[in-house]
Parts: structure tokens; sequence; C-alpha cells
């Protein structure tokens, strides 16, 4: 059996889970550490919503006479609304993002959790003359965000209005973010008060590595493989001695440059041995992924460094796993400075 590894990071949450200084900081909150996702998509659609549909909704609100809707995201909550809606803390219009199911893919080689995150977007009860003018806001809800979730995965977008750089979706983590489907009616909190609302589902595909310090190194083995024919005869394979001997593990020697800001976005060149041109290893800045990463040659792989703007600014280790699971770390080789 594997050694049991000392840390490991599924999607953008790294386990041990931070006891203190969490992804945001002293005080950051569970849900940033430990479900970052539905972190993200809360923080998202928030500003999206805010930036697309805000302005014509809050006008038309006020025509309406409907003087609880002062914005278009009133609040943003990490659970299914339906239990609290007549809760006198909830404010509206309301927007929530539940993890409803997860399942796993290994069939391209990667290891893949695959959740339906399900977002509800949510009206206070309103008279009939009221919906008339302010349901149609919730086919526009669905609009923004399929649409923004596509842009969501173009690393030069950012939404006006968030405090989420550019690359959102790579932030959190995900490999891809789709759609599937949205489903408009009423969310009932009591017998006769009905909350007009649309809930919609987002398919997020979420990447895991096995551990981010401690891979198990390939020792290699002896292949030897029969094949038989129809026709009776016979096809040996000869063995294959000692793989990994011709594929020696990764050694940084330098980087350039050697600091940056931590917004991200710096090209950097490692130099060293033992790159394979023709995969794409990991690269990790002070436990964060790099991206656009390129083997240019056996002694030269280029990348982006990430962002890095919730951690304090400090030299970091930067890493390189080979996809043979051999890795090499430079340690305080990078400086992440203010921007």
């Amino acid at each position: 059996m594997p050694p049991d590894y000392s840390s490991f990071q599924a999607g953008a949450v790294t386990y041990p889970l931070p006891v203190a200084n969490g992804i945001g900081g002293i005080g950051a909150s569970l849900l940033r550490d430990a479900d970052s996702s539905v972190f993200f998509v809360l923080e998202f659609f928030t500003a999206v919503l805010q930036r697309h549909i805000g302005p014509k909704f809050q006008a038309e609100a006020i025509t309406a006479g409907a003087s609880m809707i002062q914005n278009a995201v009133g609040d943003v909550i990490p659970f299914d609304p339906e239990p609290y809606l007549l809760s006198r803390h909830t404010n509206f219009p309301l927007l929530s993002a539940s993890r409803k199911s997860m399942k796993f893919d290994d069939s391209l080689g990667k290891r893949l959790s695959i959740s339906d995150i399900e977002v509800t977007y949510c009206l206070p009860p309103v008279t009939a003359g009221e919906a008339e003018r302010l349901t149609p806001i919730l086919k526009s809800v669905v609009d923004v965000i399929d649409n923004r979730t596509e842009q969501g995965m173009d690393p030069l977008y950012t939404p006006t209005g968030s405090t989420l750089g550019g690359n959102v979706w790579e932030l959190a983590g995900v490999a891809r973010a789709e759609v599937k489907n949205a489903t408009f009616g009423s969310l009932e909190a009591s017998d006769d008060v009905f909350f007009p609302c649309v809930v919609i589902t987002l398919e997020l595909a979420e990447q895991a590595a096995t551990s981010l310090t401690e891979l198990e190194n390939f020792t290699g083995a002896n292949v030897h493989e029969d094949l038989a024919h129809p026709d009776g005869t016979e096809t040996t394979i000869l063995d294959v001695v000692a793989f990994n001997t011709y594929h020696p593990g990764p050694d940084i020697v330098s980087l350039a440059p050697t600091s940056g800001t931590k917004a991200g976005g710096t090209a950097v060149t490692l130099t060293g041995t033992g790159f394979i041109v023709g995969t794409t290893p990991i690269v990790i800045f002070g436990g964060q992924r790099a991206r656009n990463v390129v083997v240019a040659s056996v002694t030269s792989v280029t990348c982006v460094t990430p962002d890095h703007t919730a951690y304090t600014t400090a030299l970091v280790d930067v890493e390189i796993i080979n996809v043979d699971g051999q890795s090499d770390t430079l340690v305080a080789g990078y400086s992440f400075t203010t921007p």
C-alpha cells in the first residue's frame, strides 16, 4: 500500500485544513477553507448579476413599488434556502449555492470529482402586478450565469465588482464548469407564501492532486507479455527492466525571474534537468499551481505564476512534479511581492 501522504489537494482545498491561517487569512470562513468552489460560485455570480441585471432590475422594482428590492442580490448564502425563507434575517433577492452530489471520473488519467452545484435565485413574495414586472428577471439570471460561466474559464476575464482576479474557475481548482439545466417556479416556505425563483444546476469538475509534498516514485518494473494469435502462433514482448532509469527525476537549478507580484501572471522559466518533453508536469509556487506549464526541453520548463493575493508576501518554495511522480523542490526559490 502507498504511504499516508502528509498532504493532498482536491480542487482548491488543501488538506490538512488550516487551523487559523486559511486561504483568506486569519478568520477565513470554513466555507472558503473547505469548499472553495461554492465560495467562488457565490462571489463570482454575485458580481456578474450586480453588473449585468442590477440597474435595470432596481429601476423596475422602484416602478413596481417593491421597496424590499434594493439590489440585484440582497443576500448570499451557501445552503438550500427553502427552510429559511421566512427568517427575518433573509434579504431579497436571494442567491444561494449548495453542493448536491459528487461523482468521480478517472477515465482521462486524472482524478476528477464532478459535482452538481445547485444555484438558486429567489425573489420575495410579490403581488400579481409586481410579478408581471419583476419575474422576467429570472430568465435573465439564467442567461447571465450561463454566459459568464463560460467566460469564467477564460484566463483574461475578470468580473467587474468581484474581488476575484482573472481565470476565475482555475482559482477555484475547477477544470470545467457548465450550466446543465434551469427550473423556473417557486419555493414554498409555507402553505400560502410563495417565493418566485429559478433553480440552476451547475456542473463543476475539480481536479485532485494525490499529494503536494510526497508523491510515491515509480521504482521500475519488469514487463513481460505473450500475445496469442488465432492461428496459434505467439509473439513475445521482451522484458522492459527498470523503466524509470530512462526518466530520471527532475532537478530545478534556477528560476528566471525570481520574483513577481502576488497578483500572479508572471512568466517564469525553470532551468534544470530531467524534464520530460511532451508531458505536462505540475509546478507549484508556495502551495498554488502555476498555469500554462510547457516543457520546452529536457532542461527548460516555462509557466505562469498563480494568483497569491490571499497569502502573505514571502519567499516560497517552487516544486515540479513529473508525470511519473518524481519531483524536486527549489527551497525559497521565488518571492511574491506586493503589487
